[in-house]
């Protein structure tokens, strides 16, 4: 077993001269996901605090946004998770939905779009060509909060990855 990598590398940002770091705060949290099967066959989901991972293993990060303040914050909010050094992101577990839009990076942080994220490429004939980057090549999650955080509000986004 290694020890699991940092997960202290949440970025929360808030683009609006309303919003600031100290209105909101941000845990972010990782669990080893494991199944376990009943007598009856049925499958159950099992969630235990990931502090070592071996490859193979599947990460469940949990990020927790809670509104400390005593206002709701609307401005545009956003939460970045990172997909660590020797993992991938499992696509399709960072789930969008009406209160937020999701996005993805696959250059450390650098830039974000929503997904399928492209790159342009130089083929064997010399020209320029846009390629899908596979999702498993993403490195970081972005959640755009699209509606309110009212005070002392909570929201919790998923995403999960891999270790290699």
């Amino acid at each position: 077993m290694r020890p699991f990598l940092s997960l202290l590398l949440v970025t929360l940002l808030g683009l609006s001269s309303a919003l600031s770091q100290d209105n909101v705060t941000v845990a972010l949290e990782g669990y080893i996901v494991t199944l376990e099967e009943a007598a009856d066959g049925t499958v159950t989901e099992m969630f235990e605090p990931a502090e070592t991972a071996n490859p193979g293993d599947l990460v469940e990060y949990r990020l927790e946004l809670v509104n400390v303040s005593n206002e709701t914050l609307d401005g545009e909010l956003f939460a970045t998770g990172p997909v660590p050094a020797n993992t991938f992101y499992l696509e399709g577990t960072a789930l969008e939905g009406a209160d937020y839009r999701l996005q993805f990076s696959a250059d450390g942080g650098e830039t974000f779009e929503e997904a399928p994220l492209t790159e342009q490429i130089t083929n064997e004939q010399g020209e320029t060509e846009e390629v899908i980057i596979d999702p498993t090549d993403y490195n970081a999650v972005r959640w755009i909060l699209l509606t309110p955080l009212a005070a002392e509000e909570s929201r919790t986004l998923v995403y999960r990855v891999e270790v290699r």
